[in-house]
């Protein structure tokens, strides 16, 4: 599988992209059960591999960047974010960096384990190998992003609703 190629997280590209629901909150079999593990809303066919890819990321994005407010809006004290993994890519980190206002570091993919033993052995964090920063989105275009994320909520509220009607009525 070759990576999302972009040009750069501007308000154009980021408008091309689909809205994708719930990709990251059905990560079990129960919910898999009840419904496919996300949904694409309205018309996707003239969209590009590129274009859903980004969507899907936004989508991720937009479900990280609540459960993280969420958390911090409990008490939990969140300084840095940390991720790795698979889906550990530059767009992702951009994308979060702008809804967030939290450092966001990156491991690569290749480098996590031996990084993570650092970092869980409570060896210093500045001998772990983050990934170069990745583009910083200005400020317009992470407003843009912010107010998308706040709909991207409240649709997903509704198609949440729609779903639960739809259930018992069956």
């Amino acid at each position: 599988m070759s990576p999302i190629t972009t040009d750069s997280l501007d308000i154009a590209n980021i408008s091309k992209a689909p809205s994708v629901f719930g990709s990251c909150n059905m990560w079990n079999e129960e919910k898999w059960e009840t419904r496919p593990a996300f949904s694409i809303l309205g018309d996707f066919s003239k969209s590009n591999s590129n274009e859903l890819a980004l969507g899907l990321i936004l989508d991720y994005s937009f479900a990280l960047a609540n459960q993280i407010s969420a958390m911090k809006n409990d008490g939990f004290k969140i300084d840095q974010i940390i991720f790795t993994g698979g889906g550990a890519n530059p767009q992702l980190q951009s994308i979060l960096g702008g809804l967030l206002d939290i450092p966001i570091e990156r491991i690569a993919t290749e480098n996590a384990v031996d990084n993570l033993f650092s970092l869980l052995g409570s060896e210093k964090r500045n001998l772990v190998a983050y990934e170069k920063n990745t583009e910083s989105l200005d400020m317009e275009t992470s407003e843009f992003l912010r107010s998308k994320a706040k709909d991207h909520a409240l649709l997903y509220s509704q198609i949440e609703g729609v779903r639960k009607v739809l259930e018992n009525a069956s």
